[in-house]
């Protein structure tokens, strides 16, 4: 705390004159405490920071876990798209699977072609 009796002394004793010395020192006084934290003002400015600074930490904590729950998802839908993926091998066998069928049903299509015609032929024929 600030002593201003003994402030008030010193400038009297520098050649201050004794009404002027004790407005100084009032005035200082006034400045200083609202200008200044106490002790008090510090530790309670502290605990305060202590509890956001918790508060935080348990957020961060549960944010931390829900982004490794939301990973956890992501991890076993790319696997399931893994799962589903098309290659290109995958691809190549599917062509000539594609072609087999095309080239069977035109064989299809051409043998009852040409039955159509020699049945055709055979009706006009008799």
């Amino acid at each position: 705390m600030f002593d201003t009796l003994t402030y008030a002394n010193k400038l009297k004793a520098a050649g201050v004159p004794e009404q002027q010395a004790n407005v100084h020192a009032e005035t200082l006084v006034a400045i200083v405490s609202e200008n200044l934290a106490t002790k008090e003002d510090v530790s309670n400015a502290k605990t305060a920071l202590e509890g956001k600074i918790a508060n935080l930490k348990t957020e961060l904590k549960q944010d931390i876990k829900d982004v490794r729950s939301e990973l956890t998802v992501v991890s076993k839908e790319l696997v399931a798209l893994g799962e589903r993926a098309v290659t290109k091998e995958d691809l190549a066998e599917l062509k000539v699977d594609l072609i087999k069928w095309v080239v069977g049903v035109m064989l299809a299509v051409a043998t009852a072609q040409t039955a159509l015609v020699f049945g055709i032929v055979k009706l006009f024929a008799s």
